[in-house]
């Protein structure tokens, strides 16, 4: 697969990069949102993840080296939800490029990649695997600091989204590689301010943050107004429990405005994907916090009825988990089980309080690394 560097950009008042985006699959629109709004929407950023922080009682260094994706930013209000409202702005590049009359915000969020973190990448996936409804959209990504190929920009594979879904790929395991040697992989640098929108059957993947600054990148998800839901797919996605309607009915619920004019679609007469494939003994991004709240269940002989967050709060806690791990010959660094298990810690909660996360899975995969080795011995 040979690669290339992005040269296309288009005004938004160019109406060519409709077509471009149905070509190719993505599309870079220039000055969506404008110095002023960049500006306010890093300090709304920078005030979220304190607030955040501090409700945890997390030193912020700690904090955001650990936190990496916040969902639902538009519903905090300021300068997020206006760049969703607003006549002008994001809702109205992704209605025009899937050729809707409208279109269904499915939620947003912001995902950073912390400075020189060689862990910090998401491997080649498509959006609609993850996404429980039946029909395709896109998603437009807006950075809030330049992204440079050494921060790890989009990387895409051009005109990927005419070749159908595939099941939804872990991103705890291998990447794929197996594309046709014919293709042409697209990094794509991107100024703040400018958007880059990506239809969800085009294969994406961001590499790691190599230089010495954050790259936060604000996201948000478009579907069809008459999308069905069907939440047997992605049975784990966090929206799921915002949607009012019944499995297979058409998705909605105050988290899911609308923009434009509503129109019903054909159903279609079978889904992009068939849903999560994963091994039921392995931790993967899709059960991590579920089989991790059994593992430390089953080492510290008490029922799984508590959330990882509770079983891994407190000092004191940790130690005896540590201890137990030392004991059970698991691993011998009680420092570095301790340091893990805080972090562990840092994720549940985050995850229950705020449905915010780490996106790259890094200290889920670091305890299962320490669990496979144990296995293997």
């Amino acid at each position: 697969m040979k690669t290339i560097i992005n040269k296309f950009e288009f005004e938004y008042s160019n109406k060519d990069f409709v077509d471009f985006f149905n070509e190719h699959g993505w599309v870079v629109v220039k000055n969506i949102l404008s110095k002023a709004e960049i500006e306010s929407l890093q300090v709304e950023y920078k005030e979220m993840k304190s607030e955040y922080a501090d409700n945890l009682g997390v030193e912020i260094k700690k904090y955001e080296s650990e936190i990496t994706q916040w969902r639902n930013l538009w519903k905090r209000g300021g300068t997020f939800r206006e760049i969703i409202f607003k006549d002008s702005g994001i809702h109205n590049i992704a209605k025009k490029s899937m050729k809707w009359q409208g279109v269904k915000l499915l939620h947003d969020h912001i995902i950073t990649k912390p400075p020189a973190t060689s862990t910090s990448i998401i491997p080649w996936h498509q959006d609609s695997m993850f996404w429980p409804v039946d029909v395709v959209g896109c998603s437009a990504l807006t950075p809030l600091e330049d992204a440079e190929i050494e921060s790890g920009c989009l990387e895409l594979v051009d005109k990927s989204h005419l070749n159908g879904c595939e099941k939804p790929r872990d991103f705890m395991q291998d990447e794929k590689d197996d594309f046709n040697e014919n293709s042409t992989r697209v990094m794509i640098p991107i100024k703040s301010g400018n958007t880059l929108l990506v239809h969800s059957l085009c294969w994406h993947r961001s590499s790691a943050n190599i230089s010495n600054k954050h790259r936060p990148m604000h996201i948000s998800l478009w579907i069809h107004t008459g999308a069905r839901w069907v939440p047997d797919l992605v049975d784990w996605h966090p929206v799921n429990k915002h949607v009012q309607s019944r499995s297979g009915e058409i998705l909605q619920g105050d988290m899911f405005p609308e923009f434009g004019l509503h129109k019903d679609i054909k159903k279609p007469r079978k889904y992009l994907h068939e849903g999560v494939i994963s091994k039921e003994n392995e931790i993967s991004m899709f059960n991590a916090t579920k089989k991790i709240t059994q593992q430390i269940s089953e080492l510290l002989g008490v029922d799984n009825d508590f959330d990882l967050s509770e079983l891994l709060k407190g000092k004191e806690n940790r130690h005896k988990i540590a201890s137990k791990m030392i004991k059970n010959n698991i691993h011998r660094d009680e420092k570095i089980l301790n340091d893990l298990l805080y972090r562990l810690w840092i994720c549940a909660s985050s995850y229950k309080t705020t449905k915010s996360r780490n996106v790259f899975n890094t200290t889920f995969g670091e305890w299962r690394k320490i669990i496979e080795q144990k296995r293997q011995l």
